[in-house]
């Protein structure tokens, strides 16, 4: 956090300008949020992230309320990405609700990056090899005389028309509660469920659905409100250095 910006629980709530150092603080949430969503525009899955404001009401020294802005926490926008053609039958794009379930020594973990490959022992993981689970929680093992893999809309493997696995997909009740863990996998106290409203598309991979004109855009507009709410700041302390000074004078 830049040196300029205080935390208002620092400034005495009476003065203005705490009201606007609460402005920039919620500012620099939201230009965090904003610079994690470029630098991840093309990570496959990933899902922009949204900082919500919410109001913070406080009592000054004269028992007068004084209203504040905070950072409510971070939304995720859950709507798909656009769908990319790769041509590599072991990439896989998820459509509507639904996460792909892998195996992490930290436990079970979920993702919506479809990228995946087959390990050296003949084991279905993502590119940076964590195990893909299947809908029973288990890892999937790969056909020895792996010749031509199918994969369905519903997840179900296939190796020339015969099936030998299903990719497991789940949902939660509340999928804001999960929580990053890293830039394509997520963490939840939540139980999973089977996930229905969903669509497998093998040979691509769902891009992240960053729109980096309007990231852009959302980045010059918070700049502009933290340099607005700057000038609100120098702009009172002169006025208290006026009143000081011409105090001075007439004591």
């Amino acid at each position: 956090m830049p040196a300029t910006v205080q935390r208002k629980h620092e400034v005495p709530i009476q003065k203005p300008n705490a009201v606007m150092l609460s402005m920039q603080e919620l500012q620099w949430h939201k230009l965090t949020a904003v610079a994690n969503n470029l630098s991840n525009a093309s990570t496959p899955g990933f899902k922009s992230q949204i900082i919500r404001t919410e109001e913070s009401v406080l009592k000054n020294k004269e028992n007068k309320s004084v209203s504040f802005v905070k950072s409510g926490g971070i939304v995720r926008d859950l709507t798909d990405g656009p769908i990319k053609s790769t041509g590599n039958p072991l990439d896989v794009a998820l459509t509507g609700r639904g996460y792909f379930m892998v195996a992490t020594p930290s436990g079970t973990r979920y993702t919506r990056n479809g990228q995946f490959i087959i390990s050296e022992n003949s084991m279905l993981t993502t590119a940076s090899g964590q195990a893909v689970l299947n809908q029973s929680g288990s890892e999937i093992a790969m056909p020895h005389d792996l010749k031509q893999i199918s994969i369905a809309e519903d997840g179900t493997l296939s190796n020339q028309g015969v099936s030998f696995g299903k990719l497991g997909v789940v949902t939660f009740a509340d999928e804001n509660a999960l929580a990053s863990e890293g830039s394509t996998l997520y963490k939840t106290s939540q139980d999973p469920t089977p996930a229905l409203q969903f669509r497998i598309t093998q040979g691509a991979v769902e891009d992240s659905n960053i729109s980096p004109i309007q990231e852009s855009i959302r980045l010059m507009e918070i700049l502009r409100l933290f340099e607005n709410a700057q000038k609100v700041i120098d702009q009172y302390e002169d006025l208290q250095k006026k009143t000081l000074n011409a105090s001075s004078r007439n004591a």
